[in-house]
């Protein structure tokens, strides 16, 4: 008497970008690649008014890329199950929750509730810097609480890494804008020269 439902999802070979991340960090040329690839996913995804959330290593999944190229995947933002619609932000529901996401990927307005797409690109720039150091953007704060202060009260950015190219680092700064009104969207950060100077496997 019960109906069960089956959920039929692809299978990603590859694992996470997390596991991959893991491994060794990428070189600037492979993340550009990568960085390119999950704008793409964003934009599309903004567009159709979705914010995703929960944007973070072990939610994008990795596909055999199928070329000989300076990258070894195809990248696929997966993990839905936090995001959420324009419509859906101002359901009475939501504001029981306090807060969406995983704290190191969090931006400062999402740590005080306000759900927009702006949040996912400040969640990119921190993935960016995982991926060229190995460890997450604020990996030497030491608590939660620390970190929520910083974001919620400071509204700092996490520090970037020495030895980054001057675009790359441009390119982190137009990510960590503190006002999200003024933060670059995705479409804008595909035009960024970091980005475009990337070579082209989608």
């Amino acid at each position: 008497g019960r109906f069960v439902y089956n959920l039929l999802m692809e299978f990603a070979p590859c694992g996470s970008l997390g596991d991959l991340i893991r491994k060794k960090p990428l070189s600037e040329s492979q993340v550009r690649v990568y960085s390119r690839m999950l704008l793409k996913g964003l934009s599309l995804v903004h567009r159709f008014g979705v914010v995703h959330c929960d944007l973070k290593p072990d939610n994008i999944l990795l596909f055999p890329s199928g070329e000989e190229n300076d990258v070894d995947y195809q990248l696929k933002i997966a993990d839905f199950g936090l995001s959420r619609t324009k419509d859906e932000v101002f359901d009475a529901d939501f504001w029981k929750i306090k807060f969406r996401g995983s704290p190191f990927y969090m931006s400062p307005e999402s740590v005080m509730g306000r759900i927009e797409t702006p949040l996912d690109i400040w969640s990119l720039g921190c993935l960016v810097i995982e991926m060229m150091t190995g460890f997450p953007a604020w990996n030497h704060i030491p608590t939660t609480r620390d970190l929520m202060f910083k974001l919620a009260f400071l509204k700092e950015a996490p520090p970037l890494p020495s030895g980054l190219s001057s675009l790359c680092q441009d390119f982190l700064n137009k990510c960590f804008v503190k006002d999200s009104a003024q933060r670059w969207t995705a479409n804008m950060l595909l035009d960024h020269p970091f980005i475009s100077a990337a070579k082209s496997y989608m």
